[in-house]
């Protein structure tokens, strides 16, 4: 299962969540095995489970993340929802340069 470090302890994905920013819909999935959820418009969608980590279709900036993390030892401890956002902020500024360096090489503007 996909697993996040922080302040030295190990948070296991438990639940998968994504906000679509346009219809304001939740795509979520905490199933073990590969499942499809999109939002109402199509914008967002998570295809595959937890347990092998899902793919997010759609652009970085129309979604926020809401996972929830959760350490596997007792007493469980969930991840600071605060962090899985950040950490979603982080991911979509280092894509920036990405997305506008693909745009130029294609003549896009």
């Amino acid at each position: 299962m996909p697993a996040i470090q922080h302040e030295g302890r190990s948070y296991v994905l438990k639940t998968f969540k994504m906000l679509c920013l346009t219809c304001h819909t939740m795509c979520e999935t905490s199933k073990p095995y590969p499942t499809m959820a999109s939002c109402e418009c199509g914008a967002v969608s998570i295809d595959g489970g937890i347990s092998m980590g899902a793919t997010v279709n759609g652009e970085p900036f129309a979604m926020k993340d809401f996972s929830i993390y959760r350490t596997e030892d007792k007493p469980k401890v969930e991840l600071p929802q605060e962090f899985v956002t950040r950490s979603h902020d982080q991911v979509c500024q280092a894509m920036v340069p990405r997305m506008n360096s693909t745009k130029s090489s294609r003549g896009d503007k």
